[in-house]
């Protein structure tokens, strides 16, 4: 599905593996700064709304005087496919996560869509390499002078840095949605339960807003999140992004002259 733009307004529920966290072993799988593997294969199931009730028929009075009842409203329960009101569509939102590993550079190959998440400021690139079409998840913390940051940076400015390495393009999905945007995403009344993640294809990008479904209810394995949000994102070449603050400081001039090669 290579535009999730017609997702909007529904739910979806997928199951991804635990994902691992930083640690001396996982150093060593670490290839030229790109963390491979970390990537899950998704089938996510889409989830809709009830159907509202149907207006109820004109009560026929039989024998007795007494109304009949209007027939049940469709969806509503006791129907396989219908969880708490929420009924499974026959559609599905097949993609490749990318997992979000603090102070690594998660990579996977782009020849299927890939979303990835949750981005709190974290920057995302797509680039060819030894000509694959790649997307990176630059695994930077919340504090920029957090070990953590400056590792995930070190990791990317390394891969960036291959000699074989092209059409480098990036960008944050975190810009994408506004403050009151997010809160009025919020079903749960946590502001932790509303997620921005990216989408990437090979040709193009989306910010994704989704938020968790309160679990006071019984739902999927996995939850319901509602998508509540899609916004084409405008990817940036590395050129321009290499001198922002997050990466400034951190690329020597050589680098820099190098980097004008690289978009």
């Amino acid at each position: 599905m290579p535009d999730p733009t017609n997702l909007v307004g529904t739910y979806v529920n997928y199951v991804i593996k635990p994902i691992m966290s930083d640690s001396p072993a996982m150093a060593l799988l670490v290839v030229n700064g790109a963390l491979p593997n970390q990537v899950d294969n998704v089938a996510g199931q889409i989830w809709t709304d009830p159907p509202p009730p149907m207006p109820p028929r004109p009560g026929v009075i039989p024998q007795m005087g007494a109304h009949r009842a209007p027939a049940p409203a469709p969806g509503m329960g006791g129907h396989r496919g219908v969880v708490s009101g929420f009924t499974r569509s026959a559609s599905t939102w097949p993609f490749f996560f990318l997992k979000y590993v603090p102070g690594r550079t998660t990579v996977a190959p782009l020849g299927h869509g890939v979303l990835t998440g949750p981005i709190s400021g974290c920057y995302l690139f797509r680039y060819i390499l030894a000509g694959v079409t790649y997307m990176s998840h630059v695994g930077t913390a919340d504090d920029p002078a957090d070990d953590r940051s400056v590792q995930a940076k070190a990791d990317w400015l390394t891969l960036v840095g291959q000699p074989t390495i092209s059409h480098v393009f990036g960008g944050t999905p975190i810009d994408y949605f506004s403050t009151p945007e997010v809160a009025g995403a919020m079903l749960s009344g946590n502001p932790m339960d509303v997620s921005v993640c990216a989408y990437y294809t090979a040709t193009d990008a989306w910010a994704v807003m989704l938020s968790k479904v309160p679990g006071n209810r019984p739902l999927p394995p996995g939850g319901l999140s509602k998508i509540c949000g899609v916004k084409k994102m405008t990817l940036q070449p590395w050129t321009t992004l290499y001198a922002l603050r997050k990466f400034s400081g951190e690329y020597s001039a050589e680098k820099k002259k190098d980097a004008f090669k690289l978009s």
